[in-house]
């Protein structure tokens, strides 16, 4: 019998905050540069260096993209970092799945007036994707809700492992 496997990545919007830090990071450094060459010519290129590899460090971490592999019922979702370094950020099982729907269906909806419902946003974070919920329980028997981006065919993969629990179309 074959593996249900299906597989998605998708890049995450770059928040404000970390837009402001990456434009006064730029402007820092381009301060102190001018600043070092002029005033302190010895140490000038120490300090611009050092503050260009932190400029850059702080563009690496701010590029997030997330991959979610969906293997026979079990979701994996890792954070990407610059294009480079991969972190694991959680698992989550779908033989406990509760409902998948998008995020505007009754199913879902009947959810959001619960106490206790962890929220586990894995979402790109712009408003013109077609955004899923998961309400999922947990090892402990409490409610967590999974915000995310699957594709199709992720979809797909999904309903034929719990087909009675996933509703692709809004009601």
């Amino acid at each position: 019998m074959g593996d249900k496997y299906a597989e998605v990545l998708i890049k995450k919007k770059t928040d404000n905050v970390a837009l402001i830090c990456r434009l006064v990071l730029v402007l820092v450094t381009i301060f102190i540069a001018l600043m070092s060459i002029m005033y302190v010519p010895s140490v000038s290129v120490l300090v611009i260096t050092l503050f260009i590899y932190l400029t850059y460090i702080v563009f690496k971490n701010t590029d997030v993209e997330f991959e979610y592999s969906f293997v026979n019922g079990q979701l994996d979702i890792e954070c990407i970092y610059g294009k480079k370094k991969r972190k694991p950020a959680k698992s989550f099982n779908f033989d406990k799945l509760e409902v998948l729907a998008p995020e505007k269906h009754q199913k879902v909806l009947a959810y959001e007036k619960r106490q206790g419902i962890k929220n586990f946003n894995y979402s790109s974070g712009y408003e013109d994707r077609d955004i899923y919920i998961a309400i999922l329980v947990g090892k402990d028997g409490s409610l967590g809700r999974l915000i995310f981006e699957p594709s199709e065919e992720m979809i797909k993969t999904i309903y034929s492992h719990t087909p009675s629990k996933v509703f692709k179309t809004v009601e």
